[in-house]
């Protein structure tokens, strides 16, 4: 699938630029990701999404369910929303809800595969239960991904920051969270354009 990979690194490039350029704050704390968020896992089985999946794999030159596996990598997420308050992060998947308290350790420089995209940033839990989400990595708010709805990128798991910034099955790993205004329509727009 280096095709589809190929085709997002360009997109991911040109929206690198833009982000380094706002991309100088020091953090300290969750201050900036502040808020409830959503992630875009919710539309990846929407009906209007087959001709997305379809137009990915003529431009790619691979199957239907290749680009639908591929897209799927790209975002792939365990839960539906996120609430940041202070800092914790709660991780909501339907009626259940985790909330692990973090530190914010570091940051390293992020890669959508070998693209340079900006800054993650690294987070840290050692709450009880939270083992899934020990380790966590974002990109502060940026938008471009989704017209000018803001989101940020995140990866997490109980590996090492190295394997998730590095680890080659993690290259283009780049879950999407968002705001509320990143809709089906906006997220549906966004891919239709993009391809």
């Amino acid at each position: 699938l280096s095709a589809i990979a190929e085709r997002c690194a360009v997109h991911y490039d040109e929206l690198g630029e833009m982000i380094e350029n706002h991309d100088h704050e020091e953090f300290t704390d969750l201050t900036h990701w502040g808020g409830n968020w959503i992630t875009t896992r919710r539309y990846h089985n929407l009906e209007a999404m087959q001709s997305i999946y379809q137009s990915i794999a003529d431009v790619a030159g691979v199957s239907t369910e290749e680009a639908e596996a591929f897209l799927l990598q790209i975002e792939m997420v365990g839960f539906d929303e996120m609430i940041i308050a202070d800092n914790t992060i709660t991780y909501v998947d339907g009626s259940e809800s985790l909330a692990c308290e973090y530190v914010l350790t570091g940051n390293e420089v992020a890669h959508f595969a070998d693209i340079p995209f900006g800054t993650w940033y690294l987070l840290e839990t050692s709450t009880v239960g939270c083992d899934p989400y020990q380790h966590v990595v974002l990109t502060p708010f940026h938008t471009g991904d989704f017209g000018d709805v803001p989101n940020f990128h995140l990866r997490y798991g109980n590996t090492s920051f190295d394997e998730l910034i590095n680890g080659a099955e993690n290259r283009v790993w780049f879950a999407t969270v968002g705001p509320e205004e990143l809709t089906e329509q906006v997220y549906l727009d966004s891919y239709s354009n993009g391809v």
